[in-house]
């Protein structure tokens, strides 16, 4: 569910696939990407783990109508099968997933007796393992959030019952679908006519699709009466810090991200990464303009280290105020003048005259010596 895909442009050919909602949120991670129907990780994830790979995992979940002219990033990423797709096969392909990883080929009965109570048709039971029971669970995980906090939330069953489920429609709104599941039933519902054509309306707003409104309304009545139940974990399912961005090992620079995007999160065991992000990177940028700082930005004081994201795909996104800068700051480019202070003129002060002053001569006064009179003994 952590791991990170690219939310941004692509093109392939003359493909140039899109989202509905039409722009680009950049890097994202898988359970978000699930949650809010994006294309573009899905076409990216398919890419990734190559078109055999997914054709064969969707005809082991179920999916009937393949052929191999499906064999391609729209048919195998998006839906829209040459033949379309079934809803008994896509409620099958939803339980796999519910059940743990195990698929259970549908059947419509399970026998027919007489009338005197004899067996005439048995329907067995053919089941196969798909994926492991970890990965159902990580699964399960990212489809929870598209009933929490994704396009599916009018679709949740009650507050007590956990549910997953997935939205999705076709080009020009000629097929619309949910399904999803709870611990206790899997329901597929899809809406749009015989011959496709455009539904037109059947949504209040962006959601919820008429399919939607019936697969609600179906399981709300089904559940009532259950108790209250929550999909187990299985063994195997650990918890790890991780930089949601690329899904790799946090660095200081994902540290330094300013929307906190160092979060935990789970993974089976043995798959918890151990390469460092190499998206995130730090950089000396220039704070009056932006751009990577010069050597002339350090001696007017505006340089700070940020943390910065990368790609290669330079066309806008949601995160692009993120991005790594490419060009040098073009406001620093000298050394700073330093301006010697205005000279002020100090008013010469003249010196007072000299004046002579006439030497006055002072008499000399003799001051008499006085003897003191012996004394005369007196007869």
């Amino acid at each position: 569910p952590g791991k990170g895909v690219d939310d941004s442009y692509f093109k392939q050919g003359s493909w140039t696939p899109g989202n509905y909602y039409g722009y680009f949120n950049g890097y994202v991670t898988t359970k978000k990407a699930v949650a809010q129907s994006m294309n573009i990780p899905a076409i990216r994830t398919c890419q990734m783990v190559s078109l055999d790979y997914a054709y064969q995992f969707a005809k082991n979940m179920g999916i009937t109508t393949l052929v191999e002219k499906d064999k391609n990033l729209a048919s195998l990423a998006l839906g829209g099968l040459t033949k379309g797709a079934t809803v008994i096969d896509m409620a099958a392909a939803y339980a796999t997933i519910a059940n743990k990883g195990i698929y259970i080929k549908p059947k419509l009965y399970t026998k027919v007796l007489d009338s005197k109570g004899n067996e005439v048709l048995v329907e067995g039971t053919e089941t196969r393992r798909v994926m492991k029971e970890t990965t159902a669970y990580l699964l399960t995980d990212c489809l929870k959030a598209v009933v929490t906090s994704g396009t599916g939330t009018s679709t949740k069953i009650s507050s007590k019952i956990q549910s997953a489920g997935k939205t999705g429609n076709s080009n020009d709104d000629k097929d619309q679908w949910y399904v999803g599941f709870s611990p206790y039933y899997t329901c597929a519902a899809w809406n749009g006519y015989d011959d496709p054509k455009p539904i037109g309306y059947r949504k209040s707003g962006s959601y919820p699709y008429t399919s939607m409104k019936v697969y609600t309304t179906v399981m709300k009545e089904i559940h009532k009466g259950k108790k209250a139940a929550s999909f187990e974990k299985p063994k195997g399912i650990v918890n790890a810090t991780i930089c949601t961005v690329s899904g790799l090992v946090a660095t200081d620079a994902c540290k330094a991200d300013s929307r906190g995007i160092v979060k935990s999160d789970i993974f089976a065991t043995g798959t918890v990464p151990t390469e460092k992000c190499t998206v995130h990177k730090t950089a000396d940028v220039c704070s009056a303009s932006g751009k990577i700082a010069t050597e002339f930005c350090h001696l007017y004081n505006s340089v700070v280290t940020k943390s910065f994201i990368t790609r290669d795909n330079t066309k806008k996104t949601s995160d692009s105020a993120y991005l790594l800068p490419t060009e040098k700051c073009t406001l620093h480019t000298s050394v700073p003048v330093v301006e010697e202070p205005p000279v002020v003129d100090t008013p010469v002060v003249p010196e007072p005259p000299v004046v002579n002053t006439p030497v006055v001569d002072t008499p000399v006064v003799e001051t008499p010596v006085v003897t003191p009179t012996p004394s005369v003994p007196q007869q």
